[in-house]
């Protein structure tokens, strides 16, 4: 019996602090704005989006964007040579089908890259469909399939869909 009430005074002694944490809690109403962006500093969080995009420029020392047509070209196997191995900057080499789902993902994912990269990086496209002669000497088994090249030289492979940007 002794048991039994110390075990209910302790459960009303827990139930009575619970209201009064409860009392001590005050409820906000919050407004947050179409274009908040939880990643952001406070101070941007609070200026106009105009302005953020203005402020968003690129790290010091970054060129500007490029032009897509200054950076980004379908190769062939007459030009494979000019594009590719003579190329003044790195390149991105994109073996991709038309009828590639996860090509059609990644490959404007990889012109993003090389037009902010300001012309520091090429992209250089292979409809594998259309040049299985290329596909065939790089060896290609499946797709999309990118390769590193700086120099003439392959530094780099990736097959299929990356999992992150940080696997390109």
């Amino acid at each position: 019996e002794a048991e039994r009430l110390e075990m209910e005074q302790a459960a009303a002694a827990a139930k009575k602090k619970e209201e009064e944490d409860t009392a001590k809690l005050t409820h906000k109403a919050i407004t947050v704005n179409s274009n908040f962006d939880p990643l952001a500093s406070t101070a941007a969080a609070a200026t106009p989006p105009k302005q953020q995009q203005q402020q968003q420029q690129k790290p010091e020392g970054m060129p500007p964007p490029a032009k897509k047509h200054e950076v980004i070209f379908e190769g062939t196997t007459q030009d494979l040579q000019k594009l590719v191995i003579e190329s003044p900057v790195p390149v991105l080499l994109d073996v991709y089908a038309d009828w590639c789902g996860p090509c059609k993902q990644l490959t404007p994912a990889l012109e993003q890259i090389c037009v902010n990269a300001g012309g520091m990086l090429r992209l250089v496209k292979i409809n594998t469909d259309q040049q299985r002669q290329i596909s065939s000497a790089l060896e290609v088994k499946a797709l999309p399939t990118v390769f590193g090249i700086r120099d003439g030289k392959i530094l780099h492979m990736l097959q299929g869909m990356p999992r992150d940007e940080a696997s390109l």
